[in-house]
């Protein structure tokens, strides 16, 4: 917990209480009101200034945002390719170490807004597996008299 400088101020004043043994640091918590670890952590600081928070009040860089654009163009070629596939790809031909589940999420995020850039509405996918290899189509949007029906019921 990173104190306010309003209550770290307000903690700060029992410092020297506790260094004296005149109060302990639960008595310290009672008082304040804080967890005795967060009273300990900042009565035991050397320092003399208030913690600062580390947000700047922007969102944070994710590590997927480097290969963005990768991810991005591989979806605009094939949009149902698999979170895993792409995770795979920019491992072994880009060298990247960040995590699978933050690939997904993206890739979650980014499929309905590049299927709706694409200039087609089917796709076709191939399925190569070694008993059988099979095709099969899928509409982005979704088209059709089940999608109509679908769709104004959402809305």
């Amino acid at each position: 917990m990173v104190l306010d400088p309003q209550r770290w101020l307000e903690l700060r004043r029992f410092r020297g209480l506790v260094e004296s043994g005149a109060m302990s640091l639960s008595e310290v918590a009672k008082e304040t009101g804080l967890n005795w670890r967060t009273v300990s952590k900042y009565l035991s600081a050397d320092s003399s200034a208030p913690p600062r928070r580390t947000a700047s009040g922007q969102p944070r860089k994710r590590v997927v945002d480097e290969v963005a654009p990768l991810i991005d163009a591989m979806l605009r070629a094939e949009v149902l390719m698999k979170a895993a596939v792409i995770h795979e790809r920019l491992a072994t031909e880009y060298g990247f170490t960040g995590n699978y589940q933050r690939v997904k999420l993206y890739v979650q995020e980014a499929r309905p807004r590049i299927g709706e850039e694409l200039p087609f509405h089917c796709i076709r996918r191939r399925s190569d597996s070694p008993a059988t290899t099979t095709s099969t189509s899928m509409c982005w949007p979704p088209t059709g008299p089940r999608a109509k029906a679908a769709s104004n019921a959402r809305c």
